[in-house]
């Protein structure tokens, strides 16, 4: 963690620093944290599929449902029939 932290303040918007940091943030189950971090590399990265994916998984975790539902529904244009965004989508769905 402090090295990819180390990177973002050289470098901001790397992606991998930006993406490591939000999966180690989210394994922390700290998600809203999470989301800070993967909303760079979606910003910048649009058709990052794994950037998508992740942000999809803490925003519904966050208790955003409606919200993780547009995100997931963005990470299977990606990858369409990905398990774990289908699962995703289901449960933003009840």
């Amino acid at each position: 963690m402090e090295q990819y932290k180390g990177v973002l303040k050289i470098d901001p918007q790397n992606k991998q620093a930006n993406y490591w940091t939000g999966v180690l943030t989210y394994n922390k189950k700290d998600y809203k944290g999470a989301i800070k971090y993967f909303t760079k590399v979606v910003e910048a990265y649009p058709f990052d599929y794994d950037g998508n994916h992740m942000m999809a998984w803490a925003v519904l975790l966050s208790n955003r449902k409606e919200a993780a539902k547009t995100c997931f529904e963005r990470a299977l244009l990606i990858k369409p029939g990905d398990s774990s965004s289908m699962d995703g989508l289901s449960k933003a769905s009840k």
